[in-house]
């Protein structure tokens, strides 16, 4: 299997239980709307220009630092909405591991507001999670032989995969992964196929942020 979607050799015949390390921006909050709104223009990735270009201060052509400027407040992650698959990609991974078994493994910038910001986010969309997220740059030294990380960006799936770990890119217009015809969603659950839950029940939480 390509990089993007190693998950081979961990599942339900495996000693211990897979875990699933789901990141946050641009996979369940949708932090590309946010970043358009604060600086008052529209989307890049609508239009062919933007696809599998990740750096929004170059689709935006303004300086990285003038970029993150307005996500130095704590209300901006605040306010941020989720995307519109965030539940369908939730319960598909929930469905796969079991809901003890999914933790938010997120990245902030380099503010102390960024990261109450973001958890703030989870207490207002998503507080079943309260007690379980991780928030830190280095993804990868959360790798091992059990551990899978669902990410939309290339560099994090790069790292945590020769880390060790098992990863699954989102596609999304931004990545290598944006000619995938599936959705976001469909290609997780295709991904996470061979994997089942003993605990999983339909009466789990259905998280739908709406």
């Amino acid at each position: 299997m390509s990089r993007e979607s190693r998950v081979e050799g961990r599942g339900k015949g495996g000693d211990r239980q897979v875990k699933i390390l789901l990141d946050m921006d641009g996979v369940l909050v949708d932090f590309v709307g946010g970043a358009c709104r604060a600086h008052g223009v529209a989307d890049p990735y609508e239009t062919a220009a933007g696809q599998g270009e990740y750096d929004m201060a170059r689709l935006f052509g303004i300086p990285r630092g003038e970029f993150w400027e307005p996500m130095r407040c704590r209300q901006f992650w605040v306010d941020l909405e989720p995307t519109d698959d965030c539940a369908a990609i939730l319960h598909a991974v929930i469905r796969a591991v079991g809901f003890d078994n999914v933790c938010l493994l997120t990245n902030p910038c380099t503010t102390p507001e960024a990261a109450s910001g973001k958890m703030e986010w989870i207490k207002r969309y998503l507080p079943a999670f309260l007690d379980r997220f991780l928030i830190g740059p280095a993804k990868h030294f959360c790798a091992g032989q059990h551990t899978i990380l669902i990410d939309d960006y290339d560099q994090n799936i790069r790292t945590f995969s020769d880390a060790g770990g098992g990863v699954i890119l989102v596609p999304r217009p931004w990545n290598s992964a944006h000619m995938e015809t599936q959705t976001a969603a469909q290609w997780i659950k295709w991904c996470l196929r061979d994997i089942s839950s003993p605990n999983f029940q339909e009466g789990e939480p259905n998280y739908d942020p709406a």
